[in-house]
């Protein structure tokens, strides 16, 4: 069990409706290229998106320096006064120090919440494990709401969040604790995580083609990477899922599913990797960020240019 924290006043964030996980903008050599986040930043309250989650998978985060990183995060929660309302920092690492540094800059940056993955090379091995580790890292920003991030497909870490919310509230304390950012597909876990304390915790939907489903569970707020040039097309999804419309909800989540599958198919006949495809249907939808960086593979033009014939072939830049 963790020892006793100095416990402060940790105000409760509200994230609701979309949070975009923003794409890393790199150049042609690799290097960051932070000038472009201002008009990305614009692009993103234009299409409704309410905040964004910096330096996730969608961002590369782990490809990053530490100080990159860092720069990366600054500058996001430059760019978003005026215009989003939460500037969310994944700041998982392999090494418990790292994350810890990243946390205290983000506390230093004004960053309204930081969120993290587990290690993934050296695993946790239960919950109780994974809870001692997750107090470690909220320790360093003691007045920052923190989030854990379940992204179990990509960690290995496979374990059932609801056991985890238990061991948070029975055994190890973390009083920063807010919530999780739940990109496993497992529903199930989900909703239980959902109704767990009766609410008492934000449990943030973090798969784009399953949104619908979790706003019938009763989800308020999603986290996704196809956010940041589809969002007027979820937002749709929301309004009319307000007004009790599920036939069109259901047409525009299947519009959802069928550019999603438009990439997964890409990234599996070429071998290159999702969150490179993705992040090439970005580029095709306005705003050129740049490459994936190593040991991510790039599309070639021949490749970019077949993803765009079949996006073009469903309407997709019509109605995203």
């Amino acid at each position: 069990m963790n020892g006793p924290q100095e416990v402060q006043e940790v105000k409760r964030v509200n994230l609701r409706g979309l949070v975009a996980a923003p794409f890393t903008p790199f150049k042609e050599d690799g290097e960051l290229n932070l000038d472009v986040i201002d008009e990305y930043a614009d692009r993103l309250k234009a299409d409704g998106v309410k905040g964004v989650f910096v330096c996730g998978t969608t961002g590369e985060g782990v490809s990053m320096t530490i100080d990159e990183r860092k720069q990366v995060a600054a500058k996001w929660v430059e760019a978003a006064k005026g215009k989003l309302d939460s500037v969310t920092v994944q700041i998982g690492a392999h090494c418990l120090k790292d994350s810890k540094q990243l946390a205290k800059h983000a506390e230093s940056i004004g960053a309204t919440a930081i969120a993290t993955i587990p290690t993934t090379y050296f695993r946790p091995s239960s919950e109780e494990v994974l809870a001692e580790y997750l107090a470690a890292v909220a320790s360093a920003a003691p007045t920052v709401p923190f989030f854990y991030y379940h992204l179990d497909y990509m960690t290995g870490v496979n374990i059932l969040v609801e056991c985890l919310l238990e061991v948070i509230d029975q055994k190890v304390s973390i009083p920063t604790f807010q919530g999780v950012k739940y990109s496993s597909f497992n529903m199930f876990d989900f909703g239980r995580c959902l109704v767990y304390g009766d609410g008492k915790y934000d449990i943030m939907y973090g798969a784009d083609e399953q949104l619908l489903p979790a706003l019938t569970f009763g989800t308020k707020s999603f986290i996704g990477s196809t956010f940041n040039y589809a969002g007027k097309l979820y937002n749709r999804i929301i309004d009319q899922f307000a007004k009790g419309d599920i036939l069109q909800c259901r047409k525009e989540q299947f519009r959802s599913q069928a550019f999603i599958r438009i990439l997964k198919r890409h990234s599996s006949k070429t071998g290159v990797d999702f969150v490179s495809v993705n992040k090439a249907a970005m580029c095709l939808s306005g705003i050129n960020l740049g490459p994936a960086r190593l040991p991510m593979e790039n599309l070639t033009t021949e490749q970019l240019d077949a993803v765009k014939k079949d996006l073009e072939n469903i309407g997709f830049f019509e109605w995203r």
